[in-house]
């Protein structure tokens, strides 16, 4: 048996929410991808992370981890 936090990683990190939480955050993902295309990129999604009020360090992670993946999906 295996840990799931051992094998999370920058492109697939494990997240922890509840039933909840998963609708609250789609439903928000759902309002952001105003083309219905499954991501959120450039002016939207800087727009979408302003309005979370999010602390600049949270938002860097949340760049950084954009930036990544955007980076990783071009490869």
């Amino acid at each position: 048996m295996s840990d799931a936090g051992s094998n999370a990683d920058l492109n697939h990190p494990v997240l922890n929410l509840t039933t909840e939480e998963k609708r609250a955050f789609s439903q928000l993902f759902q309002q952001a991808d105003t083309e219905n295309i499954g991501v959120v990129t450039g002016e939207v999604a800087v727009k979408f992370f302003e309005r979370t009020k999010l602390a600049p360090s949270v938002l860097g992670e949340v760049g950084s981890l954009g930036t990544l993946r955007s980076t990783t999906a071009k490869s």
